[in-house]
């Protein structure tokens, strides 16, 4: 992942998802959202709040597991 410097997120997820090249659209008056990967992993960064989203309940499970 390429260090924004200010994502807010932890840093395990900061070194292990890397930055989607998808520009931040901004919704309403709020910042745009960020994207990263990982594997078959895909995480939403909305600056504050984080989705994520697998391609199967196991591969969720592997990225648990990997602390």
């Amino acid at each position: 992942m390429t260090s924004d410097g200010d994502t807010g997120l932890p840093e395990d997820i900061t070194t292990t998802f890397r930055r989607l090249p998808l520009p931040e659209y901004p919704i309403s008056q709020q910042r745009g959202s960020r994207w990263y990967a990982h594997d078959e992993i895909i995480l939403r960064d909305d600056h504050g709040t984080a989705m994520f989203r697998a391609r199967t309940e196991a591969a969720f499970d592997r990225y648990d597991e990997e602390d």
